[in-house]
């Protein structure tokens, strides 16, 4: 598990308000130059990387969804302020969100 912030994931517009998740974390390599252009299709799809990585997020759907509790909860607008700020992200999230905070 990690708390680090970054706006480098699909999971930016639920950090920005304070909603937890989960991410398998990318082992860098030519995903760096492939992930969100336009060689991102199908045909580039490892399938076997592709069935692990399905596995494990199954694993952990059905760990969470068994779990007596919220394995997290939402932060405050305060934390998220703290959140951004601790990780340098204020500039990118002005640029993202021009006029608009979360706290």
């Amino acid at each position: 598990m990690s708390m680090n912030a970054d706006f480098e994931s699909d999971e930016e517009s639920f950090m920005v308000v304070g909603v937890p998740v989960y991410s398998l974390l990318v082992e860098h390599g030519d995903y760096d130059f492939r992930h969100h252009t336009i060689i991102d299709t199908f045909e580039h799809i490892d399938p076997r990387m592709l069935g692990l990585q399905t596995a494990v997020m199954t694993a952990i759907g059905y760990r969470l969804a068994q779990a007596d509790q919220a394995p997290g909860r939402r932060l405050s607008s305060a934390e998220v302020h703290d959140l951004l700020h601790r990780y340098k992200l204020d500039s990118l999230y002005e640029a993202d969100y021009p006029g608009t905070k979360p706290y």
